[in-house]
């Protein structure tokens, strides 16, 4: 049974496990809510009204990517709900 931060986010959690890593929150070179970050540099930076909806924004484009990049795993991901 998923919990937490995977049953919120699917798609997100796909993308952490299979491509790079998040970055939530503030610090001394950005000051948005949520960064989407791999090898590559930085997909996205996302500074909504709050963490919530930028973490729903971030969903969403998680979503659109892992369709297109790894459509094997999502097929899998989305058997097992």
């Amino acid at each position: 049974m998923k919990k937490g931060f995977e049953k919120s986010y699917p798609y997100l959690h796909l993308f952490v496990t299979y491509q790079g890593w998040l970055v939530i929150g503030p610090d001394e070179h950005y000051e948005s809510w949520v960064r989407i970050i791999d090898e590559g540099g930085m997909h996205t930076e996302l500074d909504e009204d709050s963490l919530d909806k930028s973490l729903d924004e971030a969903e969403e484009w998680a979503k659109d990517f892992m369709s297109r990049n790894y459509e094997k795993e999502v097929k899998a991901m989305l058997k097992k709900t």
